[in-house]
Parts: structure tokens; sequence; C-alpha cells
């Protein structure tokens, strides 16, 4: 806190202020995060909502001068590093200088983790470790069939578990088509190696996700697989 103050601002009337010179690279605001559940999300105040974002199919509630520093998109003297999860400088920032950061920037990081998160937990091959990440009311439009509602999926992913051993699914060259604080869609490629009847074939195609933001976390909405 002694590197940065609490001031004015456009966020709310708040941003966030440099208490010294900063260096290129150099870590400028740190986030405090917070992870808290959706039970948790339903309790806090409408008023914390956008201090909730996204990463890795996980909620955290921002804390102390993360929540307030302002969007500047192009202009931003910071970027978000996820590794040392903290808005870094990306320039020299002066004393007195409002700190900002790229708003659609931060977006898709969380979008992009969360498909990481999705990714990872198909491969584990549990859908206790999917289901967080898919819409209770969501549509699956696999090359076998539709799928409405989050039980119908579940048991469209375990045929696939049982029929397919050992599979391991890939999703490669992501296309944001349309990414607000809301609402995205993006078009990939996809690859599941495994083994059918001790034969290893490999099934490849294009896959289409519409994602949204449902009590404070990212969701598929909808996904398209076909075959290619």
């Amino acid at each position: 806190m002694d590197n940065v103050s609490i001031g004015n601002g456009s966020f709310r009337g708040k941003g966030v202020q440099a208490n010294r010179d900063f260096k290129k690279d150099e870590v400028v605001v740190p986030y405090e995060l917070t992870e808290i559940t959706k039970a948790d999300f339903k309790l806090l105040p409408k008023s914390q909502h956008a201090y909730v974002h996204s990463f890795w199919g996980k909620r955290f509630l921002f804390r102390g001068p993360s929540r307030y520093v302002n969007h500047a998109e192009d202009k931003a003297n910071t970027y978000q590093d996820l590794e040392r999860m903290a808005d870094v400088a990306a320039r020299t920032i002066k004393k007195g200088e409002p700190i900002t950061t790229n708003g659609d920037a931060e977006v898709h990081n969380e979008l992009t983790t969360l498909l990481q998160a999705y990714e990872k937990a198909v491969n584990s091959r549990d859908f206790e470790n999917v289901a967080p990440m898919i819409a209770k009311d969501a549509v699956f439009w696999f090359t076998n069939g539709t799928y409405h509602g989050i039980k119908s999926i579940r048991q469209a992913f375990e045929s696939i578990y049982q029929n397919i051993q050992d599979g391991i699914y890939k999703i490669n060259n992501i296309v944001w088509l349309a990414r607000d604080y809301d609402t995205a869609a993006c078009v990939y490629d996809f690859t599941l190696d495994g083994k059918v009847n001790n034969k290893q074939p490999v099934y490849t195609g294009r896959g289409t996700n519409v994602l949204q933001r449902i009590d404070g976390n990212w969701q598929i909405i909808h996904e398209h697989l076909s075959s290619g």
C-alpha cells in the first residue's frame, strides 16, 4: 500500500495513484485475492459484484487498491501478470500518475484461463471437475447428438469416457468472435486422442463455445463440436 494510494478516479469515483516512480516490468499493484464460492458470491452486496473476477474457473474477490485500478484500454500503463498476480508497469511510471490497466485484457485472461481449466477438467475423466464450468441449462451439440441441461451433458461425457480409454482432449488456435464483460464466443480446433478397441484413433474437428458470466463466474452455455 505504501507504493500506491487510493484517490480520485473514474471507477465509482476512485482510482489508484503511484506514490513513487516505477521501472518498466516492476510490480505496481499486487492482487489481494480471496477465493469465494458461489454461495459466498450470492451473499455479497451487489455493490461488491464488480470486484469479483474469475480465473481458471474459480471466483476471486479483489481487495485493497487492486480493485480500484481504472481501465484505460490501449493507453494503460500496466499489464496484468497472472504468474506474479499483479498489475506490472508496462513503461516507466512517475510518482503521482494514475495507475491504469486494460479492461479487455482482463476479460481475455478470465476467459483464457477458464478454457485452460476446462481442458484440464475434461482430461481428469471425472465429470465432477467439469460440471462447475458448464451452466445448468447449457446446450451441447456433439457429432453423435444434442444434449440439453447438465444431466444430459454428464451422460454424454461419461459415455465418451467409457468408450474412449486414456483420451487426451486438447484445444488449440482459439479465436474470440465476441467478448465483453458478461458474454463471449469463440471458435477453436480440437483433438481427442485415445484408445477404442485397442486402436488409437485421433479425433479432430472444430469447436464453438458461447460463455456467460453467471454468479460471478464464467460458464459455458453452448458448445458445438463438429468433426473435421
